[in-house]
């Protein structure tokens, strides 16, 4: 016991040097002191902190609270002196090896997430965009995925960046365009979280017409980049400060496709707009919009409205996804993914439903997110007074259909005939919805 006694007040005194020499630093170098100082920490023993044995997470992360988000400074950084931090940063993860970045990384931004540290996450990422530092993106991906991409933190962010990219500056920052191309798993993280936080229940939760159009370019230029999330990248779960959960953005894509045509077209505000400023005669009276999968994507038609033509593309670049997500599947089903790491099914252990909940590692959406859609979608229409037969209502019913049946046939969705029977119920009776429940039984149950 007095051996117990000594090292804990060794370790006191150790942190309470640490901690002295570094407030005496002026910024920038007390910050980039204490990355340093993470770094042979890491490097000696991960969560352990030279001299002070056991339990190290505690200290370093209390070094990163007062030297990195200096939470507990009484003066508050100038505009340059935050420039220069978020400079030092993106410098550091991206000079680290995989392992201790993500090491570093979890341990500034792990845990609680407070306002202080999103606000910093958030202008890092912005940082690391322009200058295309991909390190810096992959693991603040990893962070969303620990986080939940349908958090409140990670839908902080996205809204902050959808702010800035496609509400205050759209079309001018060529760097958002290309962010696929920079961080593929940061960009489907990005999806699964901007799907969640624009749900398509009403015209308020609407996501932003320049958003739309950048997702769409962006699955439609890689039917791979909506799997990216599914299976784990090799350096995760070498430090115990990352948890890895898997995220699909394919449930709320499919609501996009499903619902936003149909508020699109029939939602308006008190002076006749659509949700994104358009005469609500001028989107009724473009003509047909039903199509099937033959008119791109299904319900593209003869409308010459863009905004119909935007979601007939996002449409098919869903269903031409599902099939690279098969084919990615085939590749990890033989317990590798494509960088080597364990494909070993995780959950988030919430037992949650809601439209970007984890799925299973093979699994891109689950039976219980379509019949949510299927609900939503129905709620919608009687609340706009559409009936079963209206053109709109049918043209997503059938959007909902295809997705449906190419999920079944590629083996993404594995559903119980009593499941499937459930979902095909609730929507309006067409011919693709009667097809699938002649041949229900033929696809792979779960």
């Amino acid at each position: 016991m007095k051996w117990d006694d000594d090292s804990f007040q060794s370790n006191v005194v150790a942190m309470s040097n640490i901690l002295k020499r570094l407030s005496y630093m002026d910024f920038p170098e007390c910050t980039q002191e204490a990355l340093h100082y993470l770094s042979r920490c890491l490097r000696k023993e991960a969560g352990s902190i030279p001299g002070l044995g056991g339990g190290g997470e505690d200290y370093a992360v209390e070094v990163s609270r007062d030297f990195i988000h200096f939470a507990r400074s009484p003066k508050r950084l100038t505009a340059i002196q935050e420039l220069q931090l978020l400079e030092i940063l993106c410098s550091y993860i991206a000079e680290q090896r995989e392992t201790e970045r993500n090491a570093v990384f979890g341990i500034m931004f792990h845990g609680e997430p407070a306002l202080l540290k999103v606000n910093l996450l958030t202008k890092i990422v912005s940082m690391a965009m322009s200058i295309r530092c991909t390190p810096v993106l992959d693991c603040t991906a990893l962070w969303m995925q620990e986080q939940g991409c349908d958090s409140e933190p990670v839908r902080c962010m996205a809204k902050s960046m959808v702010n800035d990219y496609c509400q205050l500056f759209p079309g001018v920052i060529p760097t958002f365009h290309a962010l696929p191309s920079i961080s593929p798993l940061f960009a489907c993280n990005f999806i699964a979280a901007v799907t969640s936080l624009y749900p398509c229940n009403s015209i308020d939760d609407i996501p932003p017409e320049t958003l739309v159009e950048h997702v769409t370019n962006w699955i439609s230029s890689d039917s791979n980049l909506c799997s990216m999330s599914m299976h784990p990248p090799s350096g995760v779960g070498n430090y115990r400060m990352f948890t890895y959960h898997a995220s699909s953005p394919f449930p709320g894509l499919t609501n996009w496709c499903v619902k936003g045509p149909v508020l699109c077209l029939k939602a308006t505000d008190n002076n006749n707009k659509n949700c994104w400023g358009e005469s609500a005669s001028s989107c009724t009276n473009s003509g047909s919009i039903t199509g099937g999968a033959g008119s791109g994507g299904g319900g593209g038609g003869s409308t010459s409205k863009p905004h119909q033509q935007l979601f007939s593309r996002l449409q098919l670049g869903v269903l031409q996804s599902l099939l690279a997500s098969h084919a990615a599947n085939g590749i990890h089903s033989n317990g590798t993914s494509n960088n080597g790491a364990n494909n070993t099914p995780t959950t988030t252990g919430s037992g949650s439903s809601t439209p970007n909940a984890s799925n299973t590692a093979d699994d891109p959406f689950t039976a219980a997110d379509l019949k949510k859609t299927s609900q939503e979608l129905i709620e919608i229409c009687n609340r706009l007074g559409l009936s079963p037969d209206d053109e709109t209502y049918l043209c997503s019913v059938e959007r909902l259909g295809q997705i449906i049946q190419v999920a079944l046939a590629s083996a993404t969705l594995r559903a119980r005939p009593a499941q499937l029977t459930e979902i095909l119920q609730l929507l309006p009776a067409n011919r693709l919805l009667k097809l699938m429940k002649v041949h229900q039984n033929s696809y792979p149950a779960m």
